[in-house]
């Protein structure tokens, strides 16, 4: 629930706007919303006297930020969110087609902590009949939208979007104009971010009385749609663990061979994003989850919130573990394709070993064949890959004694090979990713084929201490 400690932030973006500018202000000032409110006006490079209006405007709550050339809605609310302080972003056309006494409707599920973001629909509440055009092309890019992300999005385009503040002003946007709604909508879709849809009434103009959107722009919302599906979202892990997230079957490969292993008490080093995660919970006393990344734990939470089966804890694996940890002494320790992102492999370790109880089993998964090692293993953090004889060597050197190793994933080397080696990629095709992932019946049999051959090794170690 709202508290007067919270602020909302209503990013404004204008372009030739004389006629609305101060009545939607107006509408502004007035919303209901139980917050403190901060409005932020960015005017895009007006040249028909708004700018003029704007710089008159004299209102503490009021922030104004004029651009120099005209870029686009896109560009104009990239510079707002550098100058918001509130903890919720809502983002407001200075037309008069969407209402701002309708606030509380879309605050509501972010104050309930029901949602990271909300859309406000244009066509599932009440609202004035607007151009068979428009409504035709909406229906069908929305159409496209939710068959590209697998989604159910009634209203893409909608020009009243709502975010929590640290989210949004995280996001890597890039488009300056049109392509700004269908970028940011595929972005979210992409960080599997808890969107809501609610009503909004909606009062659609036409050309005559200001309408700019023109039919061309269909393709340029395609485009970024497009775009977004694929492209890196600014961090080279998480787009690499996002990926990996859509190969529930080879994760469940992974997870089958080391199961009866685990025992009722784990704990996860390294969760990322609970790729693995899904798999652990399954009939278990508990299972913590560790991981240096609050925005890989952040999206973790958003699917598997902390019960009292599930505890979840930003922890540096190279850092001493807590006492607290330590005394739960865990049946297992999983490690998934993790220790290669480690400098320091004995320290984390040491640590791992420290928290097991007795006959407590760590289980490793790490890539196998240093002579893979290639450039895309150097920028997703990889300081090496792991051969059977440096592997062995190093956990008989840190106390631990191997119960079980083998490779696995031998299809996977050819992939490895070509597009990393060969073709020299910066990242996991989806394509690729998507086919393998349904051929993993294939994978299996192979690996029966090629016991000394595979992507990846499995290790599974007890600890003399703990033996």
């Amino acid at each position: 629930m709202p508290t007067q400690e919270m602020k909302i932030s209503i990013v404004v973006p204008v372009y030739n706007e004389i006629i609305t500018i101060e009545e939607i202000i107006k509408r502004i000032k007035l919303a209901q919303t139980g917050l403190k409110k901060e409005i932020i006006i960015v005017d895009d490079f007006s040249t028909d006297g708004t700018r003029e209006i704007i710089s008159k405007m004299q209102d503490e709550e009021i922030k104004k930020i004029f651009l120099e050339k005209n870029q686009g809605k896109g560009a104009a609310i990239r510079q707002a969110l550098k100058v918001v302080t509130g903890d919720i972003v809502i983002i407001q056309d200075a037309d008069l087609e969407y209402h701002p006494d309708e606030y509380h409707l879309l605050l509501e599920p972010i104050l309930n902590k029901k949602a990271d973001v909300v859309f406000g629909s244009r066509f599932i509440g009440a609202h004035r009949c607007f151009l068979f055009s428009h409504y035709l092309g909406n229906k069908f890019i929305n159409l496209i939208a939710n068959m590209i992300f697998n989604t159910t999005l009634s209203d893409l385009m909608t020009g009243y979007k709502v975010f929590r503040a640290d989210i949004v002003k995280d996001l890597p946007l890039e488009s300056n104009r049109f392509g700004f709604e269908a970028e940011i909508t595929a972005i979210v879709l992409r960080k599997n971010l808890r969107i809501y849809e609610v009503p909004i009434s909606y009062s659609g103009r036409d050309y005559r009385a200001g309408k700019k959107i023109k039919w061309t722009d269909f393709f340029v919302v395609l485009y970024w749609l497009i775009y977004c599906r694929f492209k890196l979202l600014g961090n080279v892990v998480y787009d690499t663990l996002d990926k990996l997230s859509f190969t529930g079957n080879y994760n469940s490969y992974i997870y089958h061979k080391f199961k009866n292993y685990l025992g009722k008490r784990i704990l996860e080093v390294g969760a990322g994003n609970g790729n693995i995660t899904k798999f652990l919970i399954n009939n278990k006393e508990l299972v913590v989850v560790i991981d240096k990344s609050r925005e890989h734990l952040f999206y973790l939470s958003q699917w598997a919130p902390e019960s009292s089966i599930l505890k979840i804890f930003c922890q540096d694996s190279e850092e001493e573990f807590p006492e607290a940890l330590k005394k739960l002494r865990f049946d297992a320790v999983v490690c998934i394709n993790v220790l290669e992102h480690i400098n320091d492999e004995i320290k984390v370790l040491n640590n791992m070993a420290g928290v097991l109880g007795k006959g407590g089993r760590l289980i490793l998964f790490v890539p196998g064949h240093q002579c893979l090692f290639s450039d895309f293993d150097k920028s997703v953090g990889h300081f090496r890959r792991y051969d059977k004889n440096y592997i062995v060597k190093l956990l008989e050197d840190n106390g631990f004694s191997i119960e079980k190793l083998e490779y696995v994933n031998s299809l996977g080397i050819i992939g490895w090979w070509f597009n990393f080696r060969f073709l020299r990629r910066k990242s996991f095709s989806p394509l690729q990713l998507f086919f393998f992932n349904h051929f993993v019946w294939l994978v299996k049999i192979l690996d029966k084929i090629f016991k000394n051959k595979g992507l990846s090794l499995l290790v599974i170690a007890k600890h003399k201490h703990h033996g």
